[in-house]
């Protein structure tokens, strides 16, 4: 059971880089295109599309690992501390702001440019969300 329990913290730790890899990744893209010549933009616009899927990933095997990992390792979600809780509503409304900006992705894909330009805010809430669940983590299994 050790053995399985360790491969699920190293899932549970690269879902997280590869979740914040590809956000900061993305982060950093749409500060270039913002300051890019017109010509450049719409070739650094092809790159957060593709990003988006490995935050996707990562998010989701965050939860697949912390899921097994809380119910295998720590008895279930009862046993977990307070701040554990806040950190998973963190994460949950993490999940909302993905599958919205996923939405938001299909619906730019097709043409509208409005939705295209609410991506970079959605990507920004995203990062602070990622970033407060880390925070309540790293408080929660002190």
């Amino acid at each position: 059971m050790h053995a399985l329990h360790q491969t699920l913290i190293v899932l549970h730790f690269f879902g997280l880089a590869l979740g914040f890899a590809a956000s900061i990744a993305n982060l950093v893209m749409f500060g270039l295109i913002a300051r890019a010549a017109p010509a450049d933009q719409a070739v650094l616009r092809r790159f957060p599309p593709k990003m988006a899927p490995l935050a996707e990933i990562g998010v989701g095997l965050l939860w697949a690992s912390g899921v097994a990992l809380v119910l295998g390792k720590w008895g279930g979600f009862g046993t977990m501390p307070g701040l554990f809780h806040a950190k998973l509503g963190a994460a949950t409304v993490l999940v909302a702001v993905l599958v919205y900006l996923r939405w938001l992705r299909g619906r730019a894909q097709a043409g509208d440019k409005q939705a295209g330009s609410r991506i970079p805010n959605g990507v920004r809430v995203a990062a602070v969300l990622a970033s407060t669940a880390l925070v309540l983590a790293v408080l929660s299994f002190k």
